[in-house]
């Protein structure tokens, strides 16, 4: 018995899954989502490299079925390099 409630386990089990006993699913359903991202490198002479990466350009947070946490809202990603 449910001391709070004064419910039996069969009660309890009636009022959360229904009268089937079936348990809802998790996810009923999965809204899509669109991603947007920049990518790119400029090289000057033969030495001198720069990267750069801008993702989730429209800053919307997205959601995969098994992440169980948002994705990051906008990013950027900035790298130079100089070969020897």
């Amino acid at each position: 018995m449910l001391i709070p409630t004064g419910e039996t386990l069969a009660e309890v089990q009636a009022r959360v899954l229904g009268p089937t006993g079936a348990a809802p699913p998790l996810f009923p359903v999965l809204p899509g989502y669109v991603v947007f991202g920049v990518r790119g490198a400029i090289r000057f002479a033969v030495r001198h490299e720069v990267l750069f990466d801008l993702e989730s350009l429209g800053h919307s947070s997205y959601r995969g079925i098994s992440w169980g946490l948002d994705a990051p809202g906008r990013g950027a990603y900035l790298r130079c390099s100089l070969r020897f």
